[in-house]
């Protein structure tokens, strides 16, 4: 049983050692300020990319083809990520790198990347209308996809807002689950207000449209069971013109 073991084994590090020695391929081994320089510099782009504040990306391996003509000792000018900030193994990059001669040249490659950003979860469950608080809220570390640009990463961007439907509890918030609480939904009464001159009148009704302040919102009248249209003010009050 020994003998298969240790042929495996020795296979195994054949195998390894002519990978390292295949030319054309910059390894830690070959060049780490190389591979270190292009690291950090891949990462400082994807967080920038990225553009969301407390996220955190971790550069794993990198691997960059070697132009032939390139002497070292190496300096990276400038790193091109993968368009879309993502996790993942074998993400493309371009490594622009000047060499001791002073020519700068691509270097192309990938490299394997995690990217984890805050993300906004309800502490507990909230209810539909509920004005979310600092207790309803926390914050949690989570992988960072293309696909979640719509979640909330910051509690501040919460806080105050009221809940348009029922939230349970951590679930991650989306810009579409929270809204202004000035803000109109359909059914809600409102107080109509007409003016003409110094004449002013009032009536009670019900918006039949949702509406944020500032929008044109139509409205019914409770006492004439017609409607209309005015402009949504502060404090639930639409003004006919």
């Amino acid at each position: 049983m020994k003998r298969p073991i240790r042929g495996s084994i020795l296979l195994l590090l054949a195998v390894q050692a002519a990978w390292w020695a295949t030319p054309g391929v910059l390894h830690a081994a070959t060049d780490p300020s190389l591979a270190s320089s292009a690291r950090a510099a891949i990462g400082d782009q994807i967080r920038e990319q990225a553009g969301i504040p407390g996220a955190e990306v971790f550069v794993g391996d990198v691997r960059l083809s070697e132009p032939a003509g390139l002497r070292g000792p190496f300096a990276v000018v400038r790193v091109a990520a993968d368009g879309a900030v993502r996790s993942g193994r074998g993400i493309p990059v371009s490594v622009f790198v000047r060499d001791a001669g002073g020519e700068t040249r691509e270097v192309r490659g990938s490299v394997d990347v995690s990217v984890r950003a805050p993300v906004v979860v309800s502490a507990r469950a909230v209810p539909a209308g509920a004005i979310v608080s600092r207790q309803d809220v926390t914050v949690r570390m989570r992988e960072y996809t293309p696909g979640s640009d719509g979640v909330l990463h910051a509690v501040e961007e919460a806080l105050g807002k009221r809940a348009r439907w029922q939230l349970t509890g951590g679930v991650p918030l989306r810009k579409e689950y929270v809204e202004d609480p000035a803000a109109l939904r359909r059914g809600d009464a409102v107080t109509i207000v007409a003016e003409s001159g110094p004449v002013r009148i009032t009536g009670k009704g019900i918006s039949m449209q949702a509406a944020g302040v500032g929008d044109t919102v139509l409205v019914k009248n409770l006492a004439s069971g017609k409607e209309t249209a005015g402009r949504l003010l502060d404090g639930r009050v639409v003004r006919i013109d």
